[in-house]
């Protein structure tokens, strides 16, 4: 019987920056850009290890924005295997259910 242990492979961190106008964009922005992030790793091959909360800072600077920085981090599956699973616990994947894979 062969094991695979996903939670030993490489954990590889995923970074965008960016900024926001007005601080009633933060909660929107920042869901946004982790659904991108997500669907981003998904693509190469990761899936989010869901152990590690995605890291959000942000700072005011002196245009009256905020500047952010959103930090994820995941694990290598393969691009197959990365659709099929909604992430990595401990050194389990867990699987998509059926419902949100029609999503």
């Amino acid at each position: 019987m062969h094991f695979e242990f996903v939670g030993h492979k490489r954990i590889k961190m995923f970074q965008v920056d960016g900024q926001i106008d007005s601080d009633n964009n933060i909660p929107k922005t920042r869901i946004k850009y982790e659904s991108m992030m997500v669907d981003m790793m998904r693509s190469k091959g990761y899936v989010p290890h869901l152990d590690l909360e995605p890291a959000f800072s942000l700072k005011y600077n002196e245009e009256k924005k905020y500047e952010f920085l959103l930090s994820m981090y995941g694990v290598y599956v393969g691009r197959s295997r990365a659709r099929c699973h909604h992430g990595v616990v401990a050194n389990r994947l867990i699987p998509v259910s059926s419902t949100q894979k029609d999503k």
